[in-house]
């Protein structure tokens, strides 16, 4: 199922008609150029198993959509359980503007808790 989940993903970003964007935490704050309709990846440790999930807002009005999303757990022993992976979205840019998304990973049904939870922001200017 893994495997499969990765093939998906690696044809989605192949088959893409330009080069997507590719950002991590370590690009947090950071302030990144695109063009609309261009395709940006946002992959995000995580573990789905805890209750935590990535939630995304943008400071900016909806000035993307999100196209994909999928999970994929880190290479564990066949039965392990509770292991930790990545939240992959696609997401892609709708108009010409500057807008800055926000990325909260915290359990929905609980309040963000900025000492606790984590957050990354992305400011992407729209060409």
């Amino acid at each position: 199922m893994k495997n499969l989940i990765l093939a998906i993903y690696a044809l989605i970003t192949a088959c893409s008609a330009d080069p997507a964007i590719d950002l991590t935490e370590a690009n947090n704050s950071q302030i990144i150029s695109a063009t609309v309709g261009e395709d940006i990846t946002i992959s995000l440790n995580g573990n789905a198993t805890t209750g935590y999930k990535w939630q995304f807002s943008c400071e900016n009005g909806t000035l993307f959509k999100v196209i994909k999303e999928i999970y994929v757990p880190n290479k564990h022993p066949s039965g392990m359980v509770g292991v930790g992976g990545k939240s992959i979205y696609q997401i892609k840019p709708l108009q010409k503007g500057t807008f800055t998304i926000i990325a909260r990973y915290y359990r929905p049904w609980q309040e963000f808790n900025p000492q606790t939870d984590k957050s990354v922001k992305f400011i992407i200017e729209v060409h």
